[in-house]
């Protein structure tokens, strides 16, 4: 018990309480860039002053860094659309770029960087095996290391995009179209046993929003395309024990009628396991909204003056790696789950 209660003190004594989301905005006028702030939607801060657009953000486990993509340096503004993996210090600093793309090749893309919750790979779409195929070019989900080495692909669908790592390493969710409709799958990281989340729903487009903090619920949206673009938020409660592998339910998030929202990106559950997190467009701007699942409260946290906020993931404290690696993953998070909820 002792023991315990050091290691409680040790991590209260360097660890933040309160989680953080991180973001893209286009408020400042200068292009899409990297913005954190408060659970509370407070201390709103910018992190990036990046020469091109940022497409999407996730963060490492420890909160530490920040993963994105967006263009490379020099690129030409309606001439180059490649994008790269880069990472960068939660404080602004330390700016790396992971990965690279070919010489006088344009159009070429790494995109939606997952960090792995060990801290140890990084999870990203690319569409660079096309350049030794004569057919056309394809997209599917790699992993490499922290440092952009040791890539590798995991899938062999055809389209494979926007990877999500479950919180125990097990597996990875991803939206791809091996039948030519899309659907949201998980994966192991090795690339065997390939599964189906979603439901088959005709006339839709999905798109991937992540794992519950226990690992036993995917988010993710359905869009369906009729005379007005309707999107779903749907959560599909899972059991993963052992070989076995299984959607039990599916239900639609019950948001409350919000007529002046008119669409939503960038789906996520919140670090407490209990909301939503989504990016509505509210008269023409973007804006992040936390949709409490509990008590069915809809909290608007951003309010930009001009542009939009989307894409918004939420830095779950109460996962981040043991700083004692012998410590059981169980005891450790019973301490922090302690702490947070005094």
């Amino acid at each position: 018990m002792r023991m315990i209660i050091l290691v409680a003190c040790l991590w209260l004594a360097t660890n933040a309480l309160d989680a953080k989301i991180v973001f893209r905005s286009s408020r400042d006028g200068e292009g899409t860039e990297i913005y954190t702030m408060n659970s509370d939607g407070s201390n709103q801060t910018r992190i990036t002053y990046h020469p091109t657009n940022i497409i999407d953000a996730a963060w490492a486990p420890d909160g530490q860094q920040i993963v994105f993509e967006a263009r490379p340096e020099g690129a030409r503004d309606g001439k180059d659309f490649s994008s790269c993996i880069w990472t960068i210090d939660a404080d602004g600093k330390n700016l790396r770029q992971l990965t690279f793309p070919p010489d006088n090749l344009t159009g070429w893309g790494d995109g939606y960087p997952y960090w792995s919750p060990d801290g140890s790979q990084i999870a990203f779409c690319s569409d660079r095996n096309w350049l030794n195929r004569e057919e056309p070019p394809t997209n599917e989900i790699y992993l490499m290391d922290t440092d952009g080495g040791n890539m590798q692909p995991i899938t062999d669908v055809g389209f494979a995009s926007q990877p999500r790592w479950s919180p125990d390493g097990e597996w990875i969710l991803f939206v791809g179209m091996p039948d030519q409709v899309r659907h949201i799958y998980a994966i192991r990281p090795d690339g065997t046993d390939m599964w189906q989340i979603s439901a088959p729903i005709p006339e839709t487009a999905m798109s991937v929003g992540g794992w519950s903090p226990d690992g036993n619920r995917v988010v993710y949206a359905a869009h369906f395309h009729a005379k007005v673009t309707h999107t779903k938020m749907i959560i599909a409660s899972l059991r993963l024990v052992g070989r076995t592998k299984k959607v039990l339910k599916r239900e639609e998030v019950p948001l409350p009628k919000m007529p002046e929202v008119t669409g939503l990106k960038g789906v996520s559950f919140g670090a407490d396991g209990k909301s939503i997190l989504f990016a509505g467009r509210t008269f023409g701007s973007w804006e992040v909204y936390r949709f409490r699942l509990d008590t069915r409260e809809l909290i608007q946290l951003t309010n930009a003056p001009t542009g939009g906020d989307t894409s918004p993931r939420e830095w779950n404290t109460r996962l981040s790696v043991s700083p004692n690696q012998e410590a059981l993953p169980l005891v450790w998070g019973q301490v922090k789950a302690a702490a947070l909820s005094k």
